[in-house]
């Protein structure tokens, strides 16, 4: 699914809180997006999609809206769902060796692959995510600085 190796040193995404505008395709919209090492939460804030929220650990995708909860294991997972884009790309950085991370103007710039294909992220300088695209899949997240 991820085409990097597990890591040995070097920079790791940590737990973060940031709010992100979301484009996919010709869609927009603005969320929130919360990473404890161990999962991702993504609570959509705009749209008609505004109240939802989508979860994935690795396992298990869950999907809640209003009183609906609903939650699914399998690997049968649509590799688009920003939640589970997120995370695989995520888990696939902390993979990386830090001589595989890139130094740019004010971060840091990391390339990899999941099973929604490759994608690049750019960090700031304390390796919080600033820029998250998937460019043959038109998914891209530009997270907010605080």
């Amino acid at each position: 699914m991820c085409a990097c190796s597990v890591q040995t040193q070097g920079k790791a995404l940590n737990g973060f809180s940031k709010n992100a505008s979301v484009t996919f395709g010709n869609f927009n919209y603005n969320c929130a997006v919360v990473y404890n090492g161990k999962s991702v939460t993504l609570s959509a804030q705009s749209t008609s999609a505004a109240g939802l929220v989508l979860t994935y650990d690795g396992k298990t995708v869950g999907i809640t809206y209003d009183d609906i909860s609903l939650s699914q294991i399998n690997n049968n997972f649509d590799s688009s769902n920003p939640a589970v884009a997120l995370y695989e790309a995520f888990e696939c950085v902390n993979g990386l060796e830090e001589s595989d991370i890139s130094t740019i103007k004010n971060g840091y710039r990391a390339e990899g692959e999941t099973s929604l294909g490759k994608f690049t992220l750019e960090t700031d300088s304390d390796f919080y995510p600033v820029l998250l695209e998937f460019k043959d899949s038109e998914l891209t997240f530009e997270f907010k600085t605080e």
